[in-house]
């Protein structure tokens, strides 16, 4: 029997898994995606009646733990958050033998998202009008901090924040609604507030969005706002805010200087002062000059578009932000207690009456 690059049966033979029954009356479907440790499936939950996504991790090779590890691991932390805009995990387990070759392998099963990736979405940007709107961008941005604010809570570093690992699928009228994926990278805080690297682990995340910190093996919330920033940059300029020739020249870009004001690119030179400032923080190499966490760069998301002129339930849409907590701006002007009771006029005479 052939073998594909991915270590799982070649193209020109059948895919065992077809048709396989998993725990919970989910029937692998047909194949959606292939990578280099693994395969995603389209799989149908008899009895709920809907789609759902399985992942299978090809059987590592003897010896071979990392990738292992890793697909255990996004299983583990993505279970822990339970939010909105980060893709759910429903179960997980190891192919049973009516998979054939493929018993044993270890899969889980996600929700199915219908959508493309932030990447596809900026690659169609890049080639019509070179970076995406702003409502848009901080929209994205929005919830993706909101993401990341609940995995913040429940001790969670998300850690590799780009935007492959961003998919926007439609609800309602929203066809934008952000899905945060791929926690393999994660990490879980301590009892300090950090996830320090082990060992062996050394760079953990995609160059062109790693915080130097972070580089440095010393991850903490403020590198996944970091993160966020630096996607919120591309978005707007139609290029990340730190480039090179290579992964080393990009990190070492990253280490030497602070990124310039997004708005010296001719598509953002109409972003509000406010918002670039605030693009330009959260990318600091001083992490105590960035939001602290995901929940406060949406907070602070609002309020730099709110003194930007722009209008916040634009960003906000039909719901509130997923902390559950009211959003409370401050006014531009102090205002007067109105008293409901008589009209205007006896209204004011009654005032007058009061004053000393």
């Amino acid at each position: 029997m052939g073998r594909g690059a991915d270590g799982t049966a070649s193209e020109d033979e059948p895919d065992p898994r077809l048709g396989v029954v998993l725990p919970g009356g989910i029937r692998i479907v047909r194949l959606a995606a292939r990578g280099a440790t693994g395969r995603l499936y389209k799989a149908f939950q008899a009895g709920v009646d809907r789609d759902v996504a399985v992942k299978v991790l090809r059987r590592p090779a003897s010896g071979a733990t990392d990738d292992l590890a890793r697909f255990h691991r996004e299983a583990r932390v993505a279970s822990r958050i339970v939010h909105p805009h980060v893709v759910t995990v429903l179960l997980t387990g190891e192919l049973p033998e009516e998979a054939g070759s493929a018993r044993g392998e270890p899969y889980a099963v996600l929700e199915w998202l219908e959508g493309p990736t932030l990447a596809a979405v900026l690659a169609a940007a890049r080639a019509a009008s070179g970076a995406l709107d702003l409502v848009r961008s901080l929209r994205i941005a929005l919830r993706i901090a909101e993401a990341l604010g609940e995995a913040h809570r429940a001790g969670v570093l998300h850690r590799d924040i780009k935007p492959e690992n961003v998919v926007l699928v439609r609800r309602g009228s929203d066809a934008d609604f952000v899905k945060v994926l791929d926690f393999g990278l994660a990490s879980l805080l301590d009892g300090e507030g950090r996830a320090p690297a082990g060992p062996r682990e050394g760079i953990v995340g995609t160059p062109h969005y790693l915080a130097p910190e972070a580089a440095r093996g010393a991850p903490v919330p403020a590198s996944d706002v970091h993160a966020v920033a630096a996607v919120l940059h591309e978005m707007l300029t139609g290029r990340p805010p730190f480039d090179g020739a290579s992964a080393a020249a990009v990190l070492a870009a990253r280490a030497g200087r602070e990124p310039e004001d997004l708005r010296t690119h001719e598509r953002a030179a109409y972003v509000p002062a406010s918002i670039a400032a605030l693009v330009a923080r959260s990318l600091s190499r001083d992490v105590s000059r960035r939001p602290r966490d995901g929940d406060t760069l949406a907070r602070e998301i609002l309020q730099a578009a709110a003194a930007g002129g722009l209008a916040v339930e634009d960003l906000l849409g039909p719901r509130v932000l997923g902390t559950g907590r009211p959003l409370r701006l401050a006014a531009k002007q102090r205002t007067r207690p109105h008293d409901p009771r008589g009209t205007p006029r006896e209204t004011t005479a009654r005032a007058r009456a009061r004053r000393p």
